[in-house]
Formats: C-alpha cells, structure tokens, sequence
C-alpha cells in the first residue's frame, strides 16, 4: 500500500478547509503523514481542535515567524528538511499543497516518488505578494518548478488551472477539483453561532464566504452590496484578521 506525506502550509488547527479534507480523504485509501506549519506567533490564540482520524498521523513543526522574510524563511526550509531527511526515503508519494512548501524540501524528494501538487490559490494574486516582490518571485519560480516535477497536478477552478497553463506555458495535464463544504447531518450534535445559526434561517438571499477574512476580500464591494440590496445577507464564517466596517450587515464567526 502506498504511503503519503501530506506537507501543508496551513496548520491543522487553522479554520478548516481545503488541504485539511483532501488529507483525511486520502486516509480512505493510503495512510497518510501530514507535516505541517505550527505558528506560535501570531496566530496560535486562533487555532481550533481539528480532530486527527485513524490512519492520519499529524506533525507540527513550530517555524520562525516572518517567513516572508527570505533569511527566516531559509531556516524554516532548513527545520523541515532536517526533520524529514531520513524520512522521506519511506514515501510513495509527496503531496505537496504550496510552492514553498517545495523550496523547502525539492532537493531531497527521492526520484521514484510520485509528486502532487494541489494549487488552491493563485499566490501573486495575494497582498502578501503585490507588498513583498521578493517573496512573490520566489514562489512563482518555486511553482514553476513544483509544476515541472509534478507528476499529478490539481487545481480548485478552471480559472486557476488556465492562469497556471499560461503563466508558465504548461504542457501538463490538470485536474480541476473545487473547494466544498462537508455540512453535518442533522442531529450529529453540532450546535451553530447564534449569529449564523440566525443567519442561515433569515428568509433573505443569503451569500456566504468560508474561510480566512483578510485583505483579499473587498469589504467596501461587500458593504455597498449590502446597502443597496436590503434582501441580502452576507456571511462570512472563519477567523478575522482585518476589522469589518460596523455598517457592515455582514456577520462573522471567529473560530
């Protein structure tokens, strides 16, 4: 049976999403290792109990924050590949959710293991990336490489699979699996915010957004969106990092 090592950039205990339902899918089929980004600072007062299921083993590695900075972000790369060398030799595969994730760890992936890349997210596209050019050079030529040893590509929309073709001339085939959302059933003792619990009752059109509120979101958009269409509620359901307007009609649930 093949083995995986799942490396993510998010830690287990972020808001759950993307990288956290594909590596308890695969516990399916595979056992699965998932190493991931631990962050004491500053976002350790946000994380949340994301459970562990059987045939998923979990490892946090606490990294330096300021990983955008390319000196610190060179002795995170060094933690994980001292963590993983020995290691990494025991893995069919490498399941790899960011291109820095790849910086780190490229030159000691073995050369008969199978290489996946899930793309959730089109990086130049973040602040982050227009803040820090350096940063975003380093992650477009880190993907272009991750691309190039890929031997199994995904992407989370058609949109992004066509910017990851054009922007670097891509001859590879790439799936196309979008984001979800795994809703409880009914009566499995889930108990819900009253805020979106009222919310998801309201009779109006309702929008809602799932996952980190932060610089991407165009909340003026989202505010005047709200204001001229008084039949519409929109939700947004993960941890805050920016402040929301308190005109805004907009609720949040801080996990």
């Amino acid at each position: 049976m093949k083995k995986i090592l799942y490396l993510m950039h998010l830690p287990w205990g972020w808001i759950k999403q993307r990288p956290h339902f594909i590596a308890e899918g695969l516990t399916d089929h595979y056992p699965v290792d998932a190493v991931y980004r631990f962050y004491r600072v500053p976002f350790e007062g946000k994380l949340v109990k994301n459970v562990s299921l059987p045939g998923l083993s979990l490892t946090p590695l606490v990294i330096l924050p300021f990983n955008r900075l390319a000196p610190v972000a060179a002795i995170n790369a060094w933690i994980l590949r001292l963590y993983l060398k020995g290691k990494i030799g025991g893995y069919d595969v490498v399941w790899i959710s960011h291109p820095e994730m790849y910086e780190a760890v490229a030159q000691i992936i073995p050369a008969g293991a199978q290489v996946v890349y899930d793309c959730m997210d089109n990086h130049p596209a973040f602040d982050l990336a227009r803040r820090n050019p350096s940063w975003s050079r380093r992650m477009l030529a880190a993907e272009g490489k991750l691309l190039e040893r890929s031997d199994t590509i995904f992407a989370s929309s058609e949109s992004l699979k066509k910017t990851l073709m054009e922007r670097y001339g891509l001859n590879k085939e790439i799936n196309v699996v979008n984001n979800g959302i795994h809703l409880e059933d009914e009566g499995a003792g889930q108990v819900l915010p009253p805020a979106v619990d009222a919310a998801l009752a309201s009779p109006h059109m309702k929008l809602v957004y799932i996952g980190t509120v932060a610089s991407w979101l165009d909340v003026e958009l989202l505010v005047k969106t709200v204001e001229r269409h008084r039949e519409v509620v929109i939700l947004l359901i993960g941890p805050c990092e920016i402040s929301l307007p308190a005109m805004s009609a907009s609720s949040t649930w801080d996990q």
